[in-house]
């Protein structure tokens, strides 16, 4: 019986004694200007008040956000990303310290470590931020007849075989104004608006 009591002890010695920390298996995608969410999670008996969080941009050490001594330290923040970063406050509780990027630029796109002490102990998990598909930051502006480019272009580690679709609408109705459909990474065919597909010139690209 003495001993049982002793092994309960040592387990819940060992428990308290835990820092686990978690992010996503996956690297995160997303468009410009889009929010995107970055996971870390802790799991341990140790109380959120005796817990720091940093978040790190890795290339260069930038500081992305701070929790300390109980709060959210936003202050801290590296100046590019004052005021475009937070926690979800009601989720720190429960050990949920996933990092809000809101408007997310290209510049953002990198490695992103969530580092966390609890006293001697210390744990991390990394979150890789790709910047999937991005366009012009400026509009653009054209006359009656003349022709214009939209820009697109795909940057990321997917391979260009994973690629399926590639959709332009008009977002303000919705309208589908070009759809160009992938095979093995082979253009196979496109569609239009009937509105539009006479004003569309399709270039055709066969990737070796």
């Amino acid at each position: 019986e003495k001993l049982q009591l002793r092994q309960i002890f040592v387990m819940l010695f060992i428990l308290s004694e835990r820092l686990l920390v978690s992010g996503s298996d996956e690297s995160v995608s997303a468009y410009d200007g889009e929010d995107v969410t970055l996971s870390c999670s802790v799991d341990s008996y140790i109380p959120i008040e005796d817990i720091e969080v940093s978040w790190i941009r890795t290339d260069g050490d930038i500081l992305v956000l701070l929790f300390q001594n109980n709060e959210t330290l936003s202050d801290a923040s590296d100046e590019q990303y004052r005021d475009r970063v937070e926690f979800f406050t009601a989720e720190i509780p429960k050990g949920n310290f996933s990092l809000r990027l809101k408007s997310v630029r290209t510049e953002d796109k990198g490695v992103y470590m969530c580092l966390v002490f609890a006293g001697d102990l210390s744990a991390n998990a990394t979150v890789v931020l790709e910047q999937l598909v991005s366009g012009s930051d400026r509009s653009v502006s054209a006359y009656d007849g003349e022709d214009v480019t939209l820009s697109c272009s795909v940057d990321s580690h997917i391979k260009p075989e994973h690629i399926e679709k590639v959709l332009w609408r008009k977002t303000d109705g919705n309208i589908l104004v070009l759809c160009v459909i992938f095979l093995f990474c082979c253009y196979i065919w496109s569609c239009a608006s009937a509105l539009l597909s006479d004003l569309l010139q399709i270039k055709k690209h066969w990737y070796v």
